[in-house]
């Protein structure tokens, strides 16, 4: 299998890490996989063989991300070098497209027709759906050529795998055939991330926060993410000395953030670096009450991946989401959490002092987060997932017992169609 992804071993993106996961449990199964991704990192090799898994790098630009024409450039500079190198090595027989970045599916499918294989496109984010939602694209005629061309070569992949219902919904709608799509969700890895008290937490000791009450967004903090909510309940909580706002991570909101805590001169906010993979359990344990949020619109294009990590730990979440996105259907199967809508700070405010009052909610959520993704989103269940379907794809002939990636059910399938009850933040 020639894996494509721009981010990979020894990246700690999200996407990067979730490729590596992948690369390496396939690999333990027998799969020989090469890999070909940036070189994100000065230091790291053109070429290197990692866990028997071959990784190529290729050169990409490095300009300015928070300037959005310069952040497409980096995009695009990885592709040539990519087509170059797909085109040399060992003809593969089947081709893994990662949708991050934007474009990556017209690169597979150019490497498809080259090399006369089959190609699997992993969707983790629907582009340019996205960008014309954050209204990064605003040319109508631009969208429909990039809308038609996407689904063109849709419909010639062999197979498409997205990451969760409300995504394969949206899919469906734009016409592709239930029969080429499967979900499988994103992961955590079980035994890298669990609960951990905060006494035994170093995180907690080295950073001062005993005795603080954490509410803590941890990962990117993009475009896609709704932040403004979380900054806004965190002034209107000024007062409340013992609760501490924690933001872990970087993205082009970084200076919006930053810039708020010095505006309004607020000592309830801490604001650290992007935590490496090796501290991400300390890191992840170190709150009471996580956060993870989609802007208004978004649904479905996305889904964030750290809910994994934070269910794994065990943690209590406050969704800031509309109610037909994936993170509220995960939040309604499991109780693990609360949800406020996008902009309703106040509510926010009142999910957290709930939970900061009464600590057997809050635990009981965390547990059965835990639970629940043990039974659902443990890593090794995801990569199982998608080793039968991608060997199901090349020869057939694995039994139907391993299971794969979870087929839409009909196509009249509604976004959002959930019966169930959603948990909401309490209101005034």
């Amino acid at each position: 299998m020639l894996l494509i992804s721009q981010t990979f071993y020894p990246d700690i993106t999200a996407v990067g890490q979730m490729m590596t996961d992948l690369a390496e449990d396939l690999s333990k199964k027998g799969i020989e996989i090469t890999v070909i991704c940036g070189k994100n990192k000065k230091n790291s090799p053109a070429r290197e063989t990692y866990k028997g898994i071959r990784i190529e790098r290729v050169d990409v630009l490095k300009l300015n991300k928070q300037i959005i024409p310069f952040r497409y450039l980096n995009y695009l500079s990885f592709f040539p070098s990519v087509l170059l190198k797909a085109i040399f090595i060992p003809k593969p027989d089947l081709i893994f497209i990662v949708s991050y970045p934007p474009f990556m599916y017209l690169l597979g499918y150019c490497i498809k027709i080259i090399r006369r294989t089959k190609m699997v496109i992993n969707i983790q984010d629907l582009f340019p759906d996205v960008a014309v939602k954050l209204k990064l694209l605003k040319s109508p005629l631009l969208i429909k050529i990039l809308e038609e061309l996407t689904l063109y070569i849709y419909k010639r992949a062999d197979l498409i795998i997205c990451i969760g219902e409300t995504m394969g919904n949206l899919l469906i709608k734009k016409g592709v055939k239930i029969s080429n799509l499967k979900i499988i969700h994103n992961w955590a890895d079980g035994k890298q991330l669990y609960p951990i008290e905060k006494k035994d937490n170093p995180f907690i000791s080295n950073h001062n926060l005993s005795n603080k009450f954490i509410v803590q967004y941890s990962g990117n903090f993009g475009m896609a993410h709704e932040i403004d909510t979380i900054l806004e309940a965190a002034k209107e909580m000024s007062n409340h000395k013992d609760i501490l706002f924690l933001f872990i991570g970087n993205g082009m909101q970084y200076d919006k953030i930053y810039s708020f805590i010095c505006d309004n001169n607020l000592h309830n906010i801490l604001l650290l670096a992007l935590q490496p993979r090796s501290a991400l359990n300390f890191s992840l344990n170190a709150s009471d009450v996580s956060l993870v949020t989609i802007k208004d619109g978004l649904e479905g294009t996305l889904v964030p991946s750290k809910i994994y990590g934070i269910m794994a730990s065990a943690k209590a979440i406050l969704s800031i989401c509309n109610f037909n996105s994936e993170i509220v259907n995960i939040i309604n199967e499991s109780n693990c959490g609360m949800v406020i809508k996008p902009g309703e700070s106040h509510s926010l405010v009142n999910a957290i002092l709930l939970l900061y009052k009464n600590e057997a909610i809050r635990k009981s959520m965390g547990q059965n987060g835990r639970v629940h993704f043990l039974a659902k989103f443990e890593r090794s269940i995801g990569t199982l997932q998608y080793f039968y379907e991608l060997n199901n794809l090349l020869i057939k002939k694995i039994p139907a017992a391993i299971g794969g990636g979870k087929p839409m059910a009909d196509e009249g399938a509604k976004e959002g169609s959930i019966d169930k009850k959603i948990p909401q933040a309490v209101v005034n």
